[in-house]
């Protein structure tokens, strides 16, 4: 499909003004689109070639090339999943909810944007902190350490490993230890990329103890 025809084709879907992008959860999002939309979709963010939809990546250039901000895109890609359309072999609602608000705004934060992705997920990390800490990082940190870690900002208690709180780790130590695995825990590398390994460091080494 050219180009053009395919942002068309997304646009026809129409916009919608469900969630917002300061909100959304972009580390679901990815990990929703890699599983759920990637095998069809090229998003070179997300490290998926899929052939059979549009390549976002070249879609959204033309949308970004007009002055279109993420929150445009983001409701574009929101219709989009909602309502594929006519022409288009995508199921309607493949991803719902939260799911899809995440979804959508990882794809507007990431389509036809050159660079890593550490500038994306980093940015969840701003302003994590509290009980209830419902960043990106946060629930990173409870999908994946949870279970085996205490940590105060994400609510979890998890006692099989190092309580965190306690041990207060600098971002170098839990990202080499995350990457790495050792003393019983698993190593992440090749689990997480390692913008999210240095997203969790991050939010860990800023948490810990608060």
């Amino acid at each position: 499909m050219p180009v053009a025809l395919a942002a068309a084709a997304i646009a026809a879907a129409g916009c919608s003004n469900a969630g917002s992008q300061e909100t959304a959860n972009v580390v679901n999002g990815k990990q929703q689109f890699v599983a759920k939309c990637g095998s069809c979709h090229t998003l070179a963010r997300a490290g998926t070639k899929g052939v059979v939809g549009p390549n976002l990546d070249s879609a959204f250039a033309v949308s970004r090339s007009e002055g279109w901000g993420n929150d445009a895109i983001r409701g574009v890609v929101l219709g989009q999943i909602q309502h594929p359309g006519k022409g288009f072999t995508m199921p309607a609602d493949i991803v719902t909810g939260d799911d899809a608000d995440d979804v959508a705004a990882y794809v507007a934060a990431s389509a036809a944007v050159p660079g890593k992705e550490g500038s994306i997920l980093a940015a969840a990390v701003k302003g994590a902190s509290g009980p209830q800490a419902s960043t990106a990082a946060g629930k990173l940190f409870d999908t994946n350490c949870g279970s085996c870690h205490t940590l105060k900002a994400v609510g979890t208690t998890g006692q099989t490993g190092p309580n965190l709180d306690n041990l207060k780790p600098d971002a170098a130590t839990v990202d080499r230890q995350v990457t790495n695995g050792g003393g019983g825990m698993p190593a992440f590398k090749g689990q997480l990329s390692p913008a999210e390994i240095k997203t969790l460091a991050d939010f860990v080494s800023a948490q810990a103890g608060k």
